[in-house]
């Protein structure tokens, strides 16, 4: 099975507050510019599966120019792509503090084979790749000390896909990092990870 992972593209990030020709801020179009290009990458690689592990946008209520943006480039991939599998777990950024308040991910269950995980730990099931993805997204990694995470045994392929901190990953030391024991095992095919991004 061919897998394209992309994470952490924070659609929607602003910064030093120059605008290109159309007025848009010019990181913003940077950012978006290379978000299209990884989904012509993507789309080039024709892979069985997309994956997206969070952070998909900068913030919680993105700006109206990056949300359309977005929309339409995933429309035009799934429209070439015939609806195959593509899989998005939320980040940090995106998703809310109060869980009522919905996620803006939601949006993207409307192009054809999006499926989005933003709450809580979720087994979810691709008969038709014989495939069954563990999604983690932020909001879920509060739940891992209770929960076992196991592989399903019906599925060929076992992937998981996290949006969360491992212990080691970063240079600084964290209040409460994931245990890489519990996630970094052999028997997960594919493990997915989002989150810590530094340029080194």
């Amino acid at each position: 099975m061919r897998v394209a992972h992309i994470s952490d593209v924070h659609l929607g990030y602003r910064a030093y507050g120059r605008t290109n020709e159309f007025g848009m801020n010019q990181r913003e179009a940077d950012v978006l510019k290379v978000f299209r290009a990884a989904l012509r990458a993507a789309l080039q690689a024709e892979p069985d599966l997309i994956v997206i592990t969070g952070d998909l946008f900068h913030a919680v209520r993105p700006p109206n120019s990056s949300l359309i943006a977005a929309y339409k480039f995933l429309t035009e991939l799934q429209t070439q792509r015939r609806g195959a599998p593509l899989v998005i777990i939320a980040g940090n950024h995106e998703t809310p503090r109060i869980a009522e308040s919905g996620c803006i991910l939601a949006l993207l269950t409307h192009i054809p084979g999006v499926q989005v995980v933003y709450d809580q730990i979720t087994q979810l099931e691709l008969p038709m790749l014989d495939a069954c993805l563990l999604c983690i997204p932020s909001r879920g990694v509060s739940e891992l000390e209770q929960r076992i995470l196991e592989p399903h045994p019906n599925y060929r392929w076992n992937l998981m896909l996290l949006h969360g901190l491992l212990e080691g990953i970063t240079p600084f030391a964290l209040e409460r990092p994931i245990d890489r024991r519990k996630i970094v095992r052999e028997e997960w095919d594919f493990i997915a990870l989002g989150d810590w991004h530094m340029y080194t």
